[in-house]
């Protein structure tokens, strides 16, 4: 059986770029959105308004999708680098 070849010079700081821009991004959007949100939300709840659903749906796209990404850039960023750190068997 043939050993997979070993992974190119630089990819492990190419996947801890990876995960340093993804936790960048879903801590500053998250934070965002979930601000934005809750705070559109408790005033929908205290004053009986109910415009403020479109804006609820507005900040979960807006900040939503870019904390998604983040997301997933952090979980494939783990990913290769667990590939890179694990000795070949």
């Amino acid at each position: 059986m043939t050993e997979p070849p070993p992974p190119p010079p630089g990819s492990s700081f190419v996947y801890g770029g990876m995960i340093a821009v993804g936790a960048l991004l879903a801590t500053l959007c998250g934070g965002c959105t979930l601000y934005f949100g809750g705070t559109t939300v408790s005033r929908m709840l205290t004053s009986h308004v109910d415009s403020g659903l479109t804006w609820v749906v507005f900040a979960l796209l807006v900040g939503g999708l870019p904390t998604l990404g983040g997301l997933i850039l952090v979980r494939e960023g783990l990913r290769g680098l667990r590939r890179v750190k694990t000795p070949p068997q």
